[in-house]
């Protein structure tokens, strides 16, 4: 059987590759890790066959195996884009697939990969994919309380939404649009500040005001899209973003402002012929010439 465990969320993809080899070999006597940024296909496919103890059944864990390859310019094309010309890259998986006996597991552990490779695809349509795709909302809400109680603490859920959000403003709550700009939450990142805020707040709590103190924010672009949506005329989307805002904590006079100021800031900016600055015959503050007499 073949397993392939990619990112984005580097935590989550370890964690479940480790579930994966813990589950088909509890003590582990069977299983091996190696390291794809210095290991080559055939070392792996070597491990992979290689007999195991008391013919119980053998677990190759091999991570950034491809992400490695695609950084080799030979091989790039073929393991990262869809593009389907044969290269070494492309052969050298192939025959590792086909080394993987029925009876033993090989893990393609790849954290940094968003998705699954067209190649991989193609040359194991059987494989088994799990995606360490991070939570999102509410539900990334539940996972930062229980990251609290792990560590012996509590938070509420006003306070662990201020925590996602201050460190990822744009995403904590959904994907954008464009999937070019989405930067998922860290959890191996919201997990150690989580932990952080635990130490500090201990024995209470962990509460915003820790969080404004110790948390260090990442870029807040929610007031342009509120911006956008405004100016443009779209209610629907201008009123989403001016609540996310507001549930944010940012001041609503300051915030109704910004359009006005926007606005204007467009026409001055602009030069537009429709400005009686522009038209012909008159100048900044005056009355309309008469141009009927010599």
């Amino acid at each position: 059987m073949i397993y392939f465990v990619h990112g984005p969320d580097r935590l989550l993809a370890r964690e479940a590759a480790h579930a994966i080899a813990v589950d088909l070999d509890p003590d582990g006597s069977n299983t091996s890790w190696l390291d794809g940024r210095e290991t080559s296909f055939a070392s792996v496919a070597t491990a992979i066959g290689a007999a195991s103890f008391f013919g119980s059944p053998r677990i190759v864990i091999v991570a950034d195996l491809l992400a490695r390859a695609s950084r080799d310019a030979d091989t790039s094309e073929s393991i990262d884009g869809d593009d389907e010309r044969p290269g070494r890259g492309r052969a050298e998986l192939e025959s590792l697939i086909l080394a993987v006996p029925e009876s033993h597991h090989l893990i393609m552990f790849e954290p940094s990969l968003s998705s699954v490779p067209a190649v991989f695809r193609n040359a194991a349509p059987g494989a088994k994919v799990i995606a360490g795709e991070p939570p999102r909302g509410s539900a990334l809400i539940a996972w930062i309380e229980a990251v609290a109680l792990q560590a012996e603490c509590r938070i509420d859920r006003r306070a662990a939404q201020r925590l996602a959000e201050a460190l990822y403003p744009q995403s904590w709550d959904r994907k954008p649009s464009n999937p070019r700009y989405d930067r998922p939450p860290d959890l191996a990142r919201l997990k150690a500040e989580v932990e952080k805020l635990a130490l500090v707040a201990h024995p209470g709590p962990i509460t915003v005001d820790h969080i404004a103190m110790l948390t260090p924010g990442g870029p807040d672009q929610r007031v342009f899209r509120f911006l956008d949506a405004a100016l443009g005329n779209d209610l629907r989307s201008s009123l989403d973003e001016l609540e996310r805002l507001l549930a944010g904590g940012e001041e609503p006079a300051m915030l109704l402002a910004q359009p006005v100021v926007g606005g204007h800031g467009d026409n001055e900016t602009a030069g537009t012929p429709t400005s009686s600055c522009h038209r012909p015959g008159r100048t900044c503050g005056s009355q309309p010439q008469d141009r009927s007499h010599p």
